[in-house]
């Protein structure tokens, strides 16, 4: 494995988590609002 497969696959990871904590703490955000009426 080349070094710019590995550079693109840490960033792709590194994107990918970053929108995945995202999504789930605006979500985990929103439930909360939710059940707290």
């Amino acid at each position: 494995m080349n070094s710019a497969g590995a550079r693109e696959a840490v960033r792709f990871f590194l994107l990918l988590g970053f929108g995945f904590g995202l999504f789930t703490s605006r979500w985990w955000k929103w439930s909360w609002m939710f059940c707290s009426w």
